[in-house]
């Protein structure tokens, strides 16, 4: 953003997001318009953007259907955004033998660690 005339564009915080707070052009030192160029030029690296969620939520769904492939039957599809509702309180325990084993297999792994690349 800096890079695309918004030179007072915030840092991300530790967690790779930013604060809540709405900025206005002038605190962020350019145009209305100039932002939202800027906006448009750096989209393809937002990790929120249509594109990436579709690609995670695709991942996720081939995780999904991984486990199950590998016994745990009631492995949930991932919701539209890609995150899975699994563990404590839910359907799915994840601190069971049978999970672990299905968790471990070598394609799921394969699976789960290129989800974490995309997201």
């Amino acid at each position: 953003m800096r890079t695309h005339g918004v030179p007072k564009w915030p840092v991300p915080n530790s967690s790779g997001g930013f604060a809540k707070a709405k900025l206005t052009p002038q605190q962020l030192g350019g145009r209305s318009s100039q932002i939202q160029a800027a906006a448009a030029a750096c989209q393809h690296l937002n990790p929120h953007s249509a594109p990436k969620v579709q690609q995670y939520r695709s991942t996720m769904l081939q995780y999904a259907k991984c486990m199950r492939g590998h016994g745990i039957s009631n492995f949930p599809d991932p919701d539209s955004r890609g995150h899975l509702n699994i563990g404590p309180g839910t359907d799915v325990p994840t601190n069971t033998p049978r999970f672990q084993a299905a968790f471990q297999a070598q394609a799921c792994q394969y699976t789960f660690a290129g989800a974490r690349g995309t997201a």
